[in-house]
């Protein structure tokens, strides 16, 4: 029994010693200057990341906001995708194509939708859709 809780021991202090020498690769801070939300981050086949979330925009309205930046965090472009009305992107995965896909959900018709985004590896825009009926419908 006291072999049991020896080795027991042994392996938590081994884990705990490891953890606690985690490195932060780096830390940057990304705005627009306007109230920006970060929702969903991804990381990308060629190391880097891709971030979406939302930010205001001049006119008031809330646009998607997509970041992507190389693999130590250096920034590479940002994309906004909006109307006049109100659209939040919520999460992001890449596809086979190194294109992103995202959903969020906007104003469409007087009511809020499912959005879903899917892009180039540039960020450009190849499809937008929105998704639901005549009550709110949240991606």
């Amino acid at each position: 029994m006291r072999l049991n809780k020896l080795i027991l021991g042994i392996i938590l202090f081994q884990f705990i010693e490891v953890v606690s020498f985690a490195q932060i690769k780096f830390e940057y801070s990304y705005s627009t200057g306007r109230n920006d939300q970060a929702r969903a981050i991804t990381q990308t086949k060629d190391s880097g990341y891709a971030v979406v979330g939302s930010t205001v925009t001049y006119e008031e309205n809330t646009d998607i906001y997509l970041l992507k930046t190389d693999a130590l965090g250096i920034f590479l472009w940002a994309k906004r995708f909006g109307d006049l009305g109100m659209e939040w992107g919520q999460d992001i995965i890449e596809t086979k194509d190194s294109g992103l896909a995202i959903l969020g959900y906007g104003h469409n018709n007087g009511v809020y939708d499912m959005l879903f985004i899917k892009t180039d590896k540039n960020g450009n825009q190849l499809i937008k859709k929105f998704i639901g009926e005549s009550d709110w419908d949240f991606g």
